[in-house]
């Protein structure tokens, strides 16, 4: 201890307790108890404190006390390491209890303050060698008040503009090969309200990602994506995934609101929907509805395009399972009256038509007997009056044929049959045309084509048109 000349402090001991009384000392600047110039040290300490008390009351071993509020500029214990060696170690050698407890009465200020203006590749904290843990937790933070408001227990705040591919303000990184059920990140929330469990901003963000999920080449029966929901009730104004863009935005190389790509796949299935329940009466797999405008759209609600090949794929393969009700393909327009709209428009503008190829075909490989309904091809109009029900128009045919029927097996049937329309009507109706001035029973005729007539086979002739 260094005592300044001429200036005394009084040393007593009171029940072999050594106690040092500086309240009659006049100094304001200097040091009340200094032990320096221990230069000679190697394995020693400058004070060793120890207590061997198996007394179990609740007691301190060393205080440290500030007891004036108003010496705000009073820092209790300040410790200066110049080595490259720990300024404070703690060993707790129990296995129960806190190797540091820290209780604080803050309430704007901050409980700890790690001031880290040079540290460049280091860390600022380092909790490590936890590999004897297996329930317990490395950091816990709990808030179990129910007046939280604007708080946030935890806050990650950079304002670096130089951020590369391998920086992180967050990394959970979980080097283990195997995990048969575990979770290694989780958010839960007991919420039952318009609680947002899990909120990613992007305020400024132009050509970034706001979410990236990469998995590797390994993937077979894992997901990179699940949303699971055993909700029973009404999903109604948000869907279990909700996708919403409020901004007028466009879109370039049919690029939108989602984009769902897949570079290399060449047998795979890019979107797979199913809905499995066997009590589904009314479900909708899939459901796209437009909205909001009136007049001027010339867009597609929905739009298929399909790349030139030469192989037998499909653009679009509906396949039906229908028994004996329901539609495979149900289109209504309801709000078609005038104008150029149609149902189903086949338009083919470019290129030509070959053998083998059709705009519309249609096909039965099955023994069909339907002769009311039952049947390939069924127009029906059940109000209609003056209207024509199949129109067939072509202003540069020539030499073709408007209308060709193929039946190599006709037997007994009919390639058209009107036995539907009354005797007292016109089966057909054709233009006029002029002919031979002869009468034709004064002249032979060419020859004899047959048609029904009331289910009887008649015989009618026809004659050269000269």
């Amino acid at each position: 201890m260094a005592l300044e000349a001429k200036r005394y402090i009084p040393v007593l001991m009171r029940g072999g307790v050594l106690e040092i009384d500086l309240s009659a000392s006049t100094t304001d600047t200097e040091t009340a108890l200094e032990l320096d110039n221990a230069d000679s040290l190697t394995t020693g300490s400058i004070a060793n404190f120890t207590s061997n008390s198996s007394d179990t009351s609740t007691r301190s071993l060393v205080i440290l006390k500030n007891d004036n509020t108003l010496a705000t500029g009073a820092t209790v214990l300040a410790i200066t390491q110049d080595a490259a060696q720990n300024a404070v170690s703690i060993t707790h050698t129990a296995i129960t209890g806190n190797a540091l407890l820290i209780t604080a009465s803050q309430t704007t200020a901050n409980i700890i303050d790690i001031s880290a203006a040079a540290l460049s590749s280091g860390k600022a904290i380092d909790i490590s060698n936890l590999d004897a843990i297996t329930t317990g937790k490395a950091v816990h933070i709990d808030a179990t008040g129910v007046t939280q408001t604007d708080g946030i227990l935890v806050h990650v705040d950079s304002a670096s503009t130089a951020l590369t591919a391998t920086g992180r303000l967050f990394l959970s990184d979980h080097t283990g090969a195997t995990s048969v059920s575990g979770v290694l990140n989780e958010f839960k929330s007991a919420a039952t309200d318009e609680t947002i469990v899990l909120q990613v901003t992007t305020a400024a963000m132009i050509d970034g990602v706001a979410l990236k999920v990469v998995g590797t080449t390994g993937m077979t029966t894992g997901s990179l994506i699940v949303a699971s929901s055993s909700t029973a009730g009404a999903v109604a104004t948000n869907g279990l995934i909700s996708l919403r863009a409020t901004g007028a935005y466009t879109s370039t190389s049919n690029a939108g609101l989602l984009d769902v790509s897949a570079t290399a796949t060449t047998a795979g299935t890019v979107v797979h929907i199913t809905s499995t329940a066997a009590g589904q009466t009314t479900a909708q797999l899939l459901n796209v509805t437009a909205s909001g405008y009136t007049t001027g759209y010339t867009g597609s609600v929905v739009s298929f395009t399909g790349v030139s090949t030469t192989g037998a794929g499909n653009v679009l393969a509906v396949t039906g399972v229908n028994d004996t009700a329901g539609d495979v393909v149900k289109i209504v327009n309801n709000a078609l009256t005038l104008g150029a709209g149609t149902l189903l428009n086949l338009s083919h503008t470019t290129g030509v038509i070959g053998a083998g190829s059709s705009m519309l075909r249609i096909t039965s490989t099955g023994v069909d007997t339907g002769t009311t309904t039952g049947t390939l091809l069924d127009l029906a109009a059940t109000a209609a009056t003056s209207a024509s029900l199949i129109k067939i128009t072509s202003a540069t045919l020539d030499s073709g044929k408007a209308l060709v029927f193929t039946l190599a097996g006709l037997t007994t049937g009919a390639a058209i049959d009107t036995v539907g329309i009354a005797a007292t009507k016109q089966n057909i109706n054709m233009n006029a045309s002029a002919g031979s001035t002869a009468a034709p029973q004064t002249n032979a005729p060419t020859g004899f084509f047959k048609i029904g007539i009331g289910g009887t086979d008649q015989w009618v002739p026809y004659y050269n048109a000269t």
